[in-house]
């Protein structure tokens, strides 16, 4: 009995450090299990102690994937192509993936778009120029041929 207990004190010791982990921010299930192996919790408690995570409301992909990419969107003004990539590494699904990048209003998206190839151009229209806004643009995950469409309007200024 004394051996039960203190598995039990154990298990709800790992459950109040991983809600704890979890309430300071979003978390997706992958940066979850990480911290579980990193924090030695016993291999056969890690998916108990995540679908209690689950059920409580700490552990939500779903949630995670719309925080994630509306944050990188607005803070970060990454584009769609960028924000899926990282959400994919994060070993969130495509459906999820899909639904988040969806909750991104195409008109301030475009906006975005428009306001980082002015900022990046400073008013150059070279052919140098315009590449090296192209290049930028594609580095932060817009797709190629919305920054053709934006880079064309803002030559025609």
């Amino acid at each position: 009995m004394a051996v039960e207990q203190l598995m039990h004190e154990d298990f709800t010791r790992f459950l109040h450090r991983l809600q704890s982990y979890c309430a300071y921010r979003e978390r997706c299930t992958q940066e979850v299990m990480q911290k579980m192996e990193r924090s030695g919790v016993p291999e056969q408690w890690r998916l108990e102690l995540l679908r209690r995570l689950r059920m409580e409301g700490y552990v939500d992909d779903a949630r995670y994937a719309e925080v994630f990419a509306r944050s990188r969107f607005r803070y970060h003004r990454w584009g769609r192509r960028k924000i899926a990539d990282a959400l994919r590494q994060k070993g969130i699904s495509r459906a999820l993936i899909r639904a988040a990048l969806g909750e991104i209003d195409d008109e301030g998206y475009r906006k975005v778009l428009e306001e980082l190839a002015r900022e990046h151009l400073e008013g150059a229209t070279s052919p140098e120029a315009i590449l090296r806004t192209y290049r930028y643009l594609y580095q932060k995950g817009y797709e190629p041929e919305l920054i053709r469409e934006v880079l064309a309007t803002l030559e025609d200024d």
